[in-house]
């Protein structure tokens, strides 16, 4: 597990440490105007493609599963359809997108009109690379099922170095074309870790060589094989219904959580914004951006959780099987369970000693150094929290107990924004030396994934869903077996008034004079 998890933190991690030495290469070279349109181009161009990430996680359960129960072939044919529509969605939806509504995106962000075209140029060029971006994206999650965390890695870091060695052609020397060249740097990296990672599948028996199936739910480039196989048919919307069902019940669930999480880091900057202090902001923008670089280092623990666990629950659903199966995702488990109580102080501590040794390099202004650094400990517990709630989720992901997720999960979801309204009418003050606006705020967070890491865990340990079904299958017989009693005497109750009423007999005495 170690040995996977190492590989999967580095891919995770390459590409927020590219977007920061581009941000240092374009501020040396280009000057801080030029820095600063790069960030809201960088917001527009990466959360488009955020809000589509349900793809890269739903391929991993998807291909694991199939790999599991038909080996290559069968995780080859459940690999074709979240390929062919990442391809579709980026060159039918994001390419226009980018390249038609990115002015009206940016004046929708508030961005300052003096940064806007080079945002704008920078945007525009990444987003001509998203197919090929989201491409890589499940290429890269399908391997990942497949427990092979070395191959994407080299992908990744060699599209990394090509990155970092174009942006110095482009923006240094020879060329000096600012934003631009960025931005041009990044999506000829993103070509090449998507053709590299094409041609990995390919070799691993993957994708088919002949007919790779990019272009399945593309219809302007739809070849005549697949425009007859899809059109000349009445069955043709039935068909096509029956290949992305396994995919939409992954998409729509993790579509969900996405929102939700969305949802509430927007309603956190809504409330420190409300405060009316500058100095406030800054200090919460600081501490939040590094949390998000060390949240990365979470999400490996999702995905080996989501690589693992499909084949093991159906290795439990075989009568030959069951007990060995019960046993191994049990110590898979434990395993997983160790590694997150191991990697989650080490993480929180690495987040909380980077905003007290980084923040003083990003502003020298003492009162936003003074609320970051009374905001570390809120800092530490949200970045141990989110890696225990990580790895329990990737888990519950793994067992495909969507309904679960998405019921808890919105619950959740609502009661942080009851309680953020809630800080924002009580409007909680800048100065106070015990607690700082930023802890609180951080705090509803912490609470929103401690409430959602005990509910699904005591829900798994008492055998209720996919996952507490095949953990304790003991306790599952049992109540099932009262269930059955239960309906067992609700029938026989019923059947007996039914033939006392038909006879017109006297109700059964209830107790003896």
């Amino acid at each position: 597990m170690l040995r996977f998890y190492g590989p999967a933190l580095g891919i995770f991690l390459a590409n927020p440490l590219m977007s920061n030495i581009d941000n240092a290469i374009i501020g040396r070279a280009s000057g801080v105007a030029a820095l600063a349109a790069l960030s809201p181009g960088t917001v527009l161009s990466d959360q488009l493609l955020f809000l589509f990430s349900f793809l890269g996680r739903a391929t991993t359960g998807m291909v694991s599963r199939a790999n599991a129960l038909g080996g290559i072939p069968k995780a080859r044919e459940a690999l074709r359809v979240p390929l062919a529509v990442a391809f579709a969605i980026g060159a039918l939806l994001l390419v226009p997108t980018y390249l038609f509504l990115t002015p009206a995106l940016l004046s929708l962000l508030q961005v300052s009109p003096a940064l806007r075209l080079d945002a704008g140029i920078y945007a525009q060029i990444r987003g001509l690379a998203a197919p090929a971006a989201l491409c890589q994206s499940v290429a890269l999650s399908a391997l990942l099922a497949l427990r092979d965390a070395k191959t994407p890695l080299k992908v990744v870091l060699g599209a990394a170095a090509l990155n970092f060695f174009a942006d110095i052609f482009f923006c240094v020397w020879p060329f000096q074309f600012g934003v631009g060249g960025a931005a041009a740097a990044t999506s000829a990296s993103t070509l090449l870790g998507c053709a590299w990672m094409i041609k990995s599948l390919q070799g691993r028996g993957l994708i088919d060589n002949k007919r790779p199936g990019l272009l399945d739910y593309a219809p302007p480039f739809f070849s005549s094989q697949r425009r007859h196989q899809l059109f000349s048919q009445s069955h043709a919307v039935k068909k096509i219904r029956s290949e992305l069902a396994p995919l939409v019940a992954y998409a729509g669930p993790l579509s969900a959580i996405v929102l939700a999480r969305l949802a509430g880091f927007a309603a956190m900057s809504v409330t420190i914004a409300s405060c009316g202090s500058v100095p406030l902001v800054a200090a919460y923008v600081l501490c939040l951006n590094i949390f998000f670089l060390f949240a990365f280092f979470a999400e490996p623990l999702s995905q080996t959780a989501q690589a693992l666990v499909p084949p093991l629950l159906e290795a439990t659903k075989k009568s030959d099987t069951a007990q060995e199966a019960t046993r191994n995702l049990r110590k898979t488990l434990a395993n997983l369970g160790i590694l997150a109580l191991t990697a989650g102080p080490l993480i929180a501590f690495a987040c909380a000693l980077v905003v007290r040794l980084g923040t003083p390099f990003a502003s020298s202004d003492p009162q936003v150094l003074d609320l970051v650094f009374r905001s570390i400990p809120a800092v530490f517990l949200m970045c141990f929290q989110l890696t225990l709630t990580t790895s329990l989720d990737g888990a519950i992901v793994g067992a495909r107990d969507f309904s679960w997720i998405i019921a808890c999960g919105t619950c959740t979801a609502i009661a942080q924004l009851v309680a953020l309204r809630a800080l924002t009418l009580a409007g909680p003050a800048v100065d106070d030396p015990l607690v700082t606006p930023i802890s609180l705020v951080f705090a509803t967070f912490i609470i929103r994934l401690f409430v959602y890491f005990l509910a699904s865990g005591s829900r798994v340990a008492l055998g209720f869903g996919p996952l507490g079904r095949a953990l304790r299958p003991q306790l599952y017989a049992a109540r099932q077996l009262r269930r059955q009693n239960r309906k067992e005497q609700r029938r026989r109750r019923a059947s007996s008034s039914y033939y006392r009423q038909e006879n017109d007999l006297p109700p059964p005495a209830t107790h003896y004079s």
